[in-house]
């Protein structure tokens, strides 16, 4: 079950240029022969400028150059001594992106957050993963994801939240009941 916000492939060249145009990809492996060429030509051709990558199976092995896509800064975070899994997101190179640390973070919860400016608008961005067999619980990886929204809540004034990302057969009606997020 993928989930993403703001969204629309039919008007992917006209959305409203008040929020970012956004794009979540599970690529099963950016190291795959041609992965970089084929996500490089689908970014250009919708024009996203929030791009979310689920499972790019990068580790510490791979330079992050190596997976740079011009006019985008990537971000990226690897899965802790597993293979598969990992998280990358893309933002144009013309947002303004700010250190965020998350307080508390489990190194086994896949969740990867960035907190950029848009039309002096302050975005905080999730890019999620929850693997059909995980090395966490349910509680552990709600939980972090609820800590990590009521943090910024009381921390930032207006925030606008992206959450994204593969959440396979994790129930998260909680983000629309508990916090009002729409899918």
């Amino acid at each position: 079950q993928q989930q993403v916000t703001n969204v629309d492939q039919s008007t992917a060249n006209k959305h409203d240029s008040s929020h970012p145009n956004i794009f979540l990809l599970n690529v099963t492996s950016l190291k795959k022969p041609h992965a970089m060429q084929q996500l490089t030509t689908d970014i250009n051709r919708g024009n996203y400028q929030i791009v979310f990558v689920t499972e790019s199976w990068l580790s510490s092995k791979q330079q992050t150059s190596t997976f740079d896509i011009p006019g985008y800064h990537m971000q990226r975070r690897d899965r802790v001594r597993r293979v598969g899994g990992g998280l990358c997101t893309y933002i144009a190179d013309y947002f303004n992106i700010a250190e965020f640390s998350v307080p508390s973070a489990l190194p086994t919860v896949e969740i990867f957050w960035t907190h950029c400016t848009f039309n002096n608008k302050q975005y905080f961005l999730a890019n999620c993963y929850y693997p059909p067999k995980p090395k966490h619980s349910v509680q552990q990886f709600v939980g972090q994801l609820i800590t990590t929204i009521d943090f910024i809540m009381t921390s930032f004034t207006e925030p606008y939240f992206v959450i994204a990302g593969d959440f396979n057969d994790l129930d998260t009606t909680f983000l629309q009941t508990d916090y009002g997020f729409f899918f």
